[in-house]
């Protein structure tokens, strides 16, 4: 009886084996990268839902008002509940871990999962409650308060008086066009201008494409999905967008990055921004004033409502 013979691969034979494999691993990974991409984007547009769906149950349980979108509030009255940072937690079954070694407002303050990107996260390690933690009673720290990527569009509250200042959140009957008036969304953090723990628009809680250069008085929004932003409306609705960009210089350290354009353009086609002071001026646009009173054109390439001059003053 003959012995079957086994013939065994030729060194060429495996080398095509191993190139094929390779070939297919190319033609994969970036898919796979791609879809993993996706995947975190649409976890973000999630995160920034149910922040949004708190901040709706804050307003009807608030006399329809909205939170504060910054934190220029005094602590000590216990003011601190209405930034929307904290004011959304009782909302979500979220709260400080008020017993903790963490002065000042950082001790009401709960660093969650839900108010921050996904990718954000998962870059900066943020999955404990220890050290840089995000849990409900994570610690603040360099970290965690300068990577807060998800902030509130600072124009929803009312400007004290035209000369300056600040007074108290609007209601959102008082938003015209709520489907298309920015509420919160995915704003500069640290992934996107690099490790600065001192840099301001990273550490603000709110965003304004329309601030000028160079300011602290809000952040940008951050292109960190696929080249564009994940934003909530005030409707409650949200959506990935992608649109043109400008160059912008951010407070010092004084990174550059790519942003959104401002809402409002001169008569020229100059691009014309908000200040705090409220005040017209060479570039400068009032909230006090409408836009048509300012000769303002909006940018075509701004489709949606950040501010609307006029309206929300009083």
């Amino acid at each position: 009886m003959k012995k079957s013979k086994h013939r065994a691969f030729t060194l060429v034979e495996l080398l095509v084996v191993i190139g094929i494999i390779a070939v297919l691993i190319a033609i994969l990974l970036p898919a796979l990268s791609k879809a993993r991409a996706q995947a975190a984007s649409v976890q973000c547009l999630a995160n920034l839902q149910q922040c949004g769906l708190a901040m709706m149950m804050y307003s009807q349980t608030n006399n329809g008002y909205l939170p504060y979108p910054d934190a220029g509030i005094d602590p000590s009255g216990g003011n601190w509940k209405y930034e929307w940072f904290s004011a959304i937690d009782p909302y979500l079954s979220s709260s400080a871990d008020t017993n903790s070694s963490r002065a000042g407002v950082a001790g009401y303050r709960a660093y969650t999962a839900y108010k921050q990107c996904p990718q954000v996260n998962n870059e900066f390690g943020l999955t404990t409650s220890t050290g840089s933690g995000d849990g409900a009673t994570g610690n603040q720290n360099t970290t965690t308060e300068y990577t807060r990527s998800y902030k509130m569009n600072g124009n929803l509250r009312r400007p004290g008086s035209s000369t300056g200042g600040d007074g108290p959140p609007c209601k959102i009957s008082q938003v015209d066009d709520s489907s298309e008036f920015v509420m919160i969304g995915d704003s500069i953090s640290m992934d996107a201008i690099g490790f600065y723990p001192s840099q301001q628009e990273s550490g603000d809680f709110s965003m304004d494409t329309n601030q000028p250069l160079g300011t602290s008085a809000a952040a940008p929004p951050a292109l960190r999905h696929a080249g564009g932003c994940n934003i909530l409306f005030v409707d409650g609705h949200g959506e990935h967008e992608v649109l043109k960009t400008t160059s912008r210089v951010l407070s010092a350290p004084a990174p550059t990055v790519k942003v959104w354009q401002t809402e409002f353009l001169s008569a020229a086609g100059s691009p014309v921004y908000a200040v705090g002071s409220n005040a017209p001026g060479a570039g400068q646009y009032s909230n006090f004033l409408s836009a048509d009173a300012q000769g303002l054109q909006r940018n075509p390439n701004m489709p949606f409502h950040w501010s609307i001059p006029g309206t929300i003053a009083q």
